[in-house]
């Protein structure tokens, strides 16, 4: 069954379920070397994940499920679980209207998929490349323009300081990856 989540939240759930997302991005980040098997989530709960990342209530929420479904599909490998995994950052990179929960999603497909352990099975089938190569011009535009518009933000907020540095970062690193891809022979 999987898990029903009431529509819409109101702001108690709304904080609950963000609360919950985080909780579980920041336990997958301290147990993915360490404890890997701690991280086998029931079928419900994937499914919750997933859900949270394409139709979350707010950029929190959205951008805590991917950084958990990152986590998870680092440890997961096997290519069923880990296409569906890549299926939902595709949808988050292709459909967001956020730049942030976009650029966190591709920033999960480099950390999920730096390995080739998944190249033929995954990768290719996803059609991941393509949608890198598509996805690549408009978000480095979007990027400069959300960077411009909030240089002032960023001196003063933790958090938009950190969201500066995952743009810039991936903004560095997806033509590397697209390249690095390629090399491999996608």
């Amino acid at each position: 069954t999987a898990l029903a989540l009431p529509s819409p939240l109101t702001r108690p759930q709304l904080a609950s379920v963000e609360a919950l997302a985080g909780l579980f991005h920041v336990f997958a980040a301290r147990c993915e070397s360490s404890f890997p098997s701690l991280l086998a989530l029931p079928p419900h709960a994937q499914q919750a994940l997933a859900l949270w990342a394409k139709e979350g209530a707010s950029d929190s929420l959205r951008v805590s499920a991917l950084c958990a479904l990152k986590h998870l599909g680092k440890v997961v490998r096997d290519p069923e679980t880990n296409g569906a995994i890549g299926n939902v950052l595709v949808t988050a990179t292709q459909s967001s209207s956020s730049i942030i929960v976009a650029a966190e999603a591709v920033n999960a497909m480099f950390d999920v998929y730096a390995e080739d352990d998944l190249n033929q099975s995954v990768l290719v089938p996803l059609r991941l490349l393509d949608c890198l190569v598509a996805f690549q011009d408009p978000f480095r535009n979007g990027a400069v323009q959300w960077l411009k518009e909030h240089k002032e933000a960023a001196r003063h907020s933790p958090e938009t300081r950190s969201q500066a540095a995952m743009l810039r970062e991936v903004k560095a690193n997806l033509p590397r990856f697209i390249a690095y891809k390629r090399s491999m022979g996608m």
